[in-house]
């Protein structure tokens, strides 16, 4: 069920009567003649008029003239222009629908939002104006997506389930605070010169100027805000490192935090190390027959297995690039190594992700090799080669097997 729909009167509508909702204005709108079709894409929309200004977008596509629903979005119908100089929209990974990345020249922010008149975006693709898109594909990403368009107005809206209303508070000029009022007041400010920080969050920009000449007040509160500031950059500069390090696909570590890590001094005065190495098994295959976007997928749900097992400063897993892996395991036994390693291969299996291009198995599995040093001089280089071989002789012998088998 759509959460949002709850915002255009439907709070107490239940997953069964939406879908039956739904199903019977699609009939309905099929039967009058109500779709907007694109020929050459073979997709359709049905807008369900809730009001003049409010409704439900639905999205599907054509199959031998059948028109198959594939979700819709509530929506309103935005009346104020944002100003931008340019924006691009790229189709989301998950599902046909597409997201709006423009930079609002008045507020000076980057906004990212649903596309929500689908069909008329990929007329204009189509129209032959700015773009050539014979090569468009709505069933994958594509890189026109990262092709800016410009001089476009862009009408936002929004949906929410809850929120507060800000009101202004009509004061009297002459009316006069109760005793218990003004003691409370003046402790605010007496602990806000003390350098209270929730005292300091608490003060009016009225009370700031009633004592800033008597107590320094704007020295201490001056002082919070650089302290506050330099949180924030701090905080800003970890989500920064965080995602120079991650994969984007997969959420792993990625390859260039993996180079970081094996020139770490500290790697030197551990008592062990290990390294392990891991690919997909005929993933070249895998992608051949369902395609890349499968095959991103596919990554994706390796990666939410490996994260199950990443443990800071003991276990971290990278993509070393394409479907290869690799594990860094810091004072780790060689009995924790392969338990942690087997249990990551079966976690890939129960998944059952079918991979009829496989010679080992019917479904999407996972080979690894592994090399472990211990000692005073740890020579990582050596151990990723030393894994990177058994790996390679774990896949010949599975295939071996395999041939025996049959």
């Amino acid at each position: 069920m759509n959460l949002y729909i709850r915002t255009l009167g439907f709070d107490n509508m239940t997953s069964e009567a939406e879908a039956k909702f739904i199903k019977t204005g699609i009939r309905e709108s099929i039967k009058e003649g109500f779709v907007i079709r694109h020929e050459k894409l073979d997709r359709g929309v049905i807008i369900l008029r809730l009001s003049n200004s409010t409704g439900l977008y639905v999205y599907g596509r054509y199959e031998k003239n059948v028109f198959k629903y594939e979700y819709y979005f509530p929506f309103v119908v935005g009346k104020a222009l944002s100003d931008n100089e340019e924006m691009t929209i790229e189709r989301h990974l998950d599902k046909e629908s597409y997201a709006v990345i423009c930079d609002e020249l008045k507020t000076g922010v980057t906004l990212i939002f649903y596309l929500q008149n689908v069909m008329d975006y990929l007329d204009y693709l189509y129209s032959g104006k700015d773009f050539n898109a014979d090569d468009f594909n709505p069933d994958r990403k594509n890189e026109i997506g990262k092709v800016p368009i410009r001089n476009k107005k862009v009408a936002l809206t929004g949906l929410s389930l809850g929120g507060i209303i800000m009101l202004p508070v009509r004061k009297e000029r002459n009316s006069k605070k109760s005793r218990q009022d003004e003691i409370a007041r003046k402790n605010l400010i007496q602990a806000a010169k003390n350098g209270d920080e929730d005292a300091i969050e608490s003060l009016t920009i009225e009370d700031i100027d009633m004592v800033d000449n008597s107590g320094g007040l704007s020295a201490t509160i001056e002082l919070y805000r650089t302290k506050e500031r330099q949180v924030s950059l701090e905080k800003e500069n970890e989500q920064l490192e965080k995602l120079m390090n991650t994969d984007d696909l997969t959420q792993v570590f990625n390859r260039r935090c993996f180079n970081n890590d094996i020139i770490n001094q500290t790697l030197q005065n551990k008592s062990s190390v290990a390294v392990a190495m891991i690919d997909i098994d005929y993933f070249k295959q895998y992608n051949d027959i369902y395609g890349h976007q499968m095959g991103d997928q596919a990554l994706i749900e390796v990666g939410k297995c490996m994260n199950k097992y990443n443990r800071e400063g003991i276990v971290r897993f990278y993509r070393y690039g394409g479907d290869e892996f690799t594990v860094i395991f810091i004072d780790q036994s060689e009995e924790n190594v392969c338990e942690i390693m087997d249990s990551l291969i079966n976690d890939i299996k129960f998944k059952e992700i079918p991979h009829k291009g496989s010679k080992t198995d019917c479904i999407l599995t996972l080979s690894y090799g592994y090399a472990i040093c211990t000692g005073q001089k740890i020579d990582i280089q050596a151990l990723i080669k030393q894994a990177d071989e058994q790996l390679y002789q774990h896949k010949k012998l599975r295939r071996l097997v395999t041939l025996n088998k049959k």
